[in-house]
């Protein structure tokens, strides 16, 4: 399904006379439906129900901001390394799936901050492993998702070793979340780096055969549309709203990720 510049435009027009109005909760929901492009395999950011249903914190946000905006929303499955390019050919509006500002994707996209994220490193629970920062990944086998910031951050990690004399960091890509929990559960990597929200709801609320070895950084998450699309200010004008009347900490609580909220609306990490 491709989005023409048109609809974009209706739809960015729509969202653009809500804020003019100055009643943001005014707004009725006429005004054309967004596709959001999402990899449902992040619980509890996002996930799939057993009967198809897209749940999860960041979908919750993105209909509420779109109710805001006199918008509706429709969610699409899809694989994460596809997601910006997706976003840029025109075949969604809006994409988020656990996406970490990164400089080189604010290039690409106009990122609107929707919570705040940090990096973890998993293990199963019986792992010997003791890793109490970074250079303890040094010759260990560990995986990440294609296209995430974590693969960066391992091939950086794995540069440090080397030039410490350690070996390198075995690094595995995997397509979701869900092969790199059936590798580390077969034995095939030892280790795998995910957000800490991942981390945390598969630990205490799945009460999978894992635990938390380390969380080295907290960073922000976005919900991104295509630059220059018009979106990206009535978006984060709509979230600020959602977090004045309190409906953001509900949604916050809703997930257990109340420790993990924006303080204030951002796009692109200028306030």
């Amino acid at each position: 399904m491709n989005r023409s510049i048109r609809t974009r435009g209706v739809i960015a027009a729509t969202a653009v006379a809500c804020l003019t109005a100055g009643a943001l909760s005014a707004c009725s929901s006429g005004g054309g439906a967004v596709l959001v492009g999402t990899d449902a395999s992040v619980p509890p950011l996002e996930y799939q129900s057993p009967t198809g249903q897209i749940l999860g914190f960041e979908p919750d946000v993105i209909a509420a901001a779109a109710a805001v905006l006199g918008l509706k929303v429709q969610f699409v499955n899809g694989g994460f390394p596809s997601l910006i390019p997706g976003l840029q050919n025109g075949r969604y509006d809006m994409i988020a799936s656990d996406m970490g500002v990164h400089p080189p994707r604010e290039k690409l996209v106009d990122m609107v901050h929707d919570f705040m994220g940090g990096n973890s490193v998993v293990v199963t629970k019986d792992s010997p492993l003791q890793i109490n920062g970074l250079d303890g990944l040094c010759g260990v086998s560990v995986g990440a998702q294609t296209g995430s910031t974590y693969l960066a951050d391992l091939t950086t990690q794995s540069g440090k070793c080397t030039a410490a004399g350690k070996k390198p960091v075995d690094i595995h890509s995997f397509s979701d979340l869900n092969a790199e929990h059936l590798a580390l559960g077969n034995g095939r990597i030892q280790a795998l780096m995910t957000d800490h929200t991942i981390a945390n709801y598969a630990t205490n609320q799945l009460h999978e055969n894992v635990k938390v070895a380390l969380t080295y950084y907290s960073n922000p998450c976005a919900i991104s549309v295509a630059k220059d699309s018009g979106l990206a200010q009535p978006l984060n004008a709509a979230i600020q709203y959602l977090i004045d009347n309190g409906q953001y900490k509900q949604l916050l609580a809703k997930w257990q990720m109340s420790d993990q909220g924006i303080p204030s609306a951002v796009v692109n990490g200028i306030q």
